[in-house]
C-alpha cells in the first residue's frame, strides 16, 4: 500500500512540474503587466489620508481633557467662571 511504484513516482513528478509550470506562467503574466498588477494591488486595500494628533489640555475648572481653543463639554460650570491663567511663582 505504501510501497514506491514506477505509477506513483511518474504521478508525483507530473504534479510537481504541473505545479512549477503553473507557477512560472504566473509571474511571467505578471511580470508583462507590472503597471496593472500594481494598480489591483494598491486598489486591495483602500488607504486613507492620516490624521494628526492632537495634544489635549485639561480644563482648569472641571479636568476635562479639551482640544486647545475649544470650548470645555461642561459649559454649564466653565463657561459661569473662566478659567484664570496660572500664576508665575
Amino acid at each position: 500500500m505504501f510501497g514506491f511504484s514506477l505509477s506513483k513516482l511518474l504521478f508525483t513528478i507530473l504534479v510537481i512540474a504541473g505545479v512549477w509550470r503553473l507557477f512560472k506562467f504566473l509571474q511571467a503574466r505578471e511580470q508583462k503587466q507590472p503597471v496593472a498588477a500594481a494598480a489591483r494591488r494598491r486598489h486591495r486595500w483602500p488607504s486613507r489620508p492620516a490624521e494628526q494628533a492632537v495634544d489635549l489640555v485639561p480644563c482648569p475648572k472641571c479636568g476635562a481633557y479639551v482640544p486647545p481653543g475649544t470650548n470645555c463639554p461642561s459649559r454649564e460650570q466653565c463657561r459661569l467662571d473662566p478659567p484664570q491663567p496660572p500664576a508665575a511663582t
